[in-house]
C-alpha cells in the first residue's frame, strides 16, 4: 500500500488495463451471443457478464462450471427475456473458447520449451526438470 501511495499513477494504470481487459471479455461474450441469435443491446451484456462473474466467485462449484451457465442464462432471461437455453449456450460457448485458448497457449509454452537453452516448457533447461 505504501508503494501505491507513493506512485498512485501505477494503480490507475493497472485499473485502466483491468477495465480494458474485462470490457474486451464482455464484448467477446456479446459477439459470441449474437452469433447464436441473442440480439440484445450491448448495455445488457455489460450488466449481466460482470454479475455472472461475481456470482461464480462463490466456492460451490469446480471453477464456476455449471454455476456460470445457469447464472448467465438466468440474468439474460430476467433482464432481456432471452430463452434460458440460449443463455446457457452463450456461456458454454464462451467457456469453450476460454479453455481452448488456455490449452493452446499451454501447448505452445511446452513446445517452445523444447528449444535448446530455454527455461520454459519441458525443454532441457526447463524449470520442470529442476
Amino acid at each position: 500500500m505504501r508503494r501505491l501511495w507513493r506512485k498512485p499513477h501505477l494503480a490507475l494504470a493497472v485499473l485502466a488495463m483491468s477495465l480494458a481487459i474485462q470490457s474486451w471479455f464482455v464484448l467477446l461474450n456479446a459477439w459470441l451471443g449474437r452469433g447464436i441469435g441473442i440480439d440484445v443491446p450491448l448495455a445488457v451484456w455489460f450488466f449481466v457478464v460482470p454479475f455472472t462473474k461475481a456470482v461464480t466467485l462463490v466456492p460451490i462449484s469446480f471453477g464456476g462450471f455449471g454455476l456460470r451457465e445457469k447464472t448467465l442464462a438466468y440474468f439474460l432471461l430476467m433482464v432481456a427475456a432471452v430463452p434460458e437455453a440460449q443463455g446457457a449456450a452463450a456461456s458454454i460457448l464462451w467457456q469453450t473458447e476460454f479453455v481452448a485458448l488456455g490449452l493452446s497457449c499451454g501447448a505452445l509454452w511446452l513446445l517452445l520449451g523444447l528449444r535448446e537453452r530455454t527455461r520454459a516448457g519441458a525443454g532441457p533447461g526447463s524449470l520442470l526438470r529442476a
